[in-house]
């Protein structure tokens, strides 16, 4: 064996030994994304489309308020992959690759 090479079956053995594996599914299971609800904003604003008759500051001093913003940025289908908290937003991992790829859209466009 060559020390600069590694084979696919012990690095899959050891991940799975030191409990790395079971800690990544895990983790994709529950919520990892999370963001204060104006940091969530200030990330993500970039994603809606705005019109002349759409405001641009929103206020997130109610969970509410963040509702609506929300609403606008989140499809049907995905809206289960979001929760809100008292203070925060939580994602789960795949949505929050979602939205991240959609925010990337939003910047280059």
């Amino acid at each position: 064996k060559n020390s600069l090479q590694f084979e696919e079956d012990d690095v899959r053995r050891q991940l799975s030994c030191f409990g790395i594996i079971e800690a990544i599914q895990t983790k994709n299971l529950g919520y990892p994304a999370r963001y204060e609800f104006e940091e969530f904003y200030n990330r993500y604003k970039v994603i809606i489309k705005y019109n002349k008759n759409s405001p641009r500051i929103y206020d997130f001093s109610t969970k509410e308020k963040l509702d609506n913003f929300l609403l606008r940025i989140i499809p049907e289908d995905k809206k289960e992959e979001v929760q809100i908290g008292r203070t925060k937003v939580f994602m789960r991992y795949n949505f929050s690759i979602y939205l991240e790829t959609q925010r990337s859209l939003a910047l280059n466009d």
